[in-house]
């Protein structure tokens, strides 16, 4: 083949679009096509874009087999993602283990950890922006936890208000009333930053630190409020 064949009208308003709007090397590649249908020969083409006749002739072959198509390079697969699925379920599996089953000595995981525990497990190397970026596709977040208080209601609680009002009016103005409550006093840990799910504020629960304390109260029918005394003690009265 000395020459391509002559474009039709569609493929030469599509030619000339490429070489003014696609990027450089398929812009070139639309000119050799114009050239050669000019009647330059590829020699003459290769000289003009210092390029290889074999070059020059691949290209030209390219458009008489797929037209203006056919000048764009083909899709390529690229590097192959690191973060497989693999990788997605351990690193799920390690962020809901504590550390120390790994054999680290701490209480919660870092992104240094984490990136460490993957490569003897896997075999996997991975940048510590790679492993937040993955971290965060797996709905996780590094930060502080929040606390707030559980919704507890008692069902019994207005049934019981009502009892000891009633119970105080029929005593009388010279009775003395004795009442006790038992609350439970949570002493809560340092919460560090760590790496957690994102979600609602998070309840420290119970057993983790706490005590229990009975609240003594007197009630002076006639004097108003008397005084309280508070006692700590780990069972219910």
């Amino acid at each position: 083949m000395i020459y391509v064949r002559q474009p039709t009208d569609e493929e030469d308003v599509e030619l000339q679009r490429m070489t003014r709007q696609e990027v450089g090397r398929v812009s070139q590649r639309a000119q050799m096509v114009l050239l050669s249908a000019q009647r330059r020969n590829v020699p003459a083409i290769a000289a003009i874009f210092d390029l290889r006749k074999v070059t020059v002739r691949q290209w030209l072959h390219r458009f008489e087999v797929a037209g203006p198509a056919g000048l764009y390079d083909a899709a390529r697969s690229g590097r192959p993602r690191k973060v497989t699925a693999a990788v997605r379920a351990t690193l799920d599996t390690l962020v809901a283990q504590d550390p120390a089953q790994s054999g680290y000595l701490a209480t919660f995981w870092t992104v240094a950890m984490l990136v460490l525990a993957l490569t003897k497990k896997l075999g996997v190397s991975l940048s510590c922006s790679t492993l937040r970026s993955a971290l965060q596709a797996l709905g996780l977040a590094w930060g502080r936890p929040r606390l707030t208080m559980p919704a507890k209601v008692d069902p019994q609680k207005t049934a019981k208000q009502w009892a000891i009002a009633q119970a105080v009016v029929e005593a009388g103005p010279e009775a003395a009333v004795l009442y006790a409550d038992e609350s439970r006093i949570a002493l809560l840990p340092l919460i560090r930053a760590m790496c957690h799910r994102r979600q609602p504020a998070a309840w420290l629960h119970d057993g983790l630190a706490g005590s229990r304390r009975t609240l003594l109260h007197r009630h002076d029918g006639g004097a108003g409020p008397g005084l309280g005394r508070s006692l700590k003690g780990t069972g219910t009265s």
